[in-house]
């Protein structure tokens, strides 16, 4: 299924039914999606640092957005979307 999200052409195909986990194309780069992934990309568009505390815990990421978040919201929520995506 293709998907345009931001302006990026994202093809999510699945990958088990078993895990119930669904993958994210970009180019060469590729992301399993869990099904609590869209939960923590709403609240890390809400209030990033929980987005970034659900995915990871209290480790550095957290308090980095907690950081970027109190320098400019936007900074906060790329990174909080970039950890969501990268782990």
């Amino acid at each position: 299924m293709k998907v345009l999200l931001y302006g990026l052409h994202l093809d999510i195909s699945i990958v088990s039914k078993t895990l119930n986990t669904k993958t994210l194309n970009f180019g060469e780069v590729t992301m399993a999606l869990t099904p609590a992934d869209p939960i923590k990309i709403l609240f890390a568009i809400i209030l990033p640092p929980l987005g970034v505390f659900l995915e990871v815990g209290f480790k550095g990421h957290f308090w980095l957005s907690i950081l970027l978040t109190l320098l400019g919201f936007v900074p906060g929520i790329i990174h909080a979307l970039y950890v969501i995506f990268k782990h």
